[in-house]
């Protein structure tokens, strides 16, 4: 996040930045603290509203996956947060990871 910025707004920003994709945040899935880091987490459900995939600096491939078909080799906590996001229990998971 950028100062003067919110969460919401910020991650409008990274995905832009990052892929290319315009994206409209529809809701918060979940907040995981990360003390050892001094990091919070957020995780939004965003849905595309424009642009176009492409790379850029900080990534050398991108694709799209199923939930059924997530790379062996995704880091647990990024496994843990997509699995949340898959898990419609109506409210917001608060979490923290080690």
């Amino acid at each position: 996040m950028e100062i003067n910025e919110s969460p919401w707004d910020a991650v409008v920003r990274e995905v832009s930045e990052e892929v290319g994709v315009l994206v409209r945040v529809d809701r918060l899935l979940g907040v995981y603290a990360m003390p050892a880091r001094a990091d919070l987490v957020f995780n939004f459900l965003c849905m595309p509203v424009g642009g176009a995939i492409r790379l850029g600096d900080e990534a050398d491939d991108i694709q799209w996956f199923s939930h059924a078909d997530i790379p062996s080799n995704t880091l647990p906590r990024q496994r843990e947060r997509i699995d949340d996001a898959f898990d419609d229990h109506g409210g917001v998971f608060l979490k923290t990871h080690a």
